[in-house]
């Protein structure tokens, strides 16, 4: 297993160690940053993907459609 080394704020020591009481450690809770940051990528690239096929298809969504969506996904 690799060991990498991180500088960390004061403030970022703190919610490491908040991240550690849920998974159970350190290294734990930066593994599962980890892996949720990688989904999501995943889904934002996902995402692009589909817009690009869906606007190539049916050209661009007008702005009430893409607002409707975002309040259906719960986005900002």
């Amino acid at each position: 297993m690799a060991t990498t080394s991180f500088r960390l704020t004061p403030e970022d020591e703190a919610i490491l160690d908040r991240a550690a009481e849920r998974y159970g450690s350190r290294s734990e809770a930066f593994r599962a940053v980890l892996r949720e940051l990688d989904a999501q990528e995943q889904r934002r690239q996902a995402l692009k993907e589909f817009v690009e096929d869906w606007e190539a298809e049916l050209g661009p969504a007008d702005p009430a459609e893409v607002e409707a969506m975002r309040k259906h996904l719960g986005l900002k």
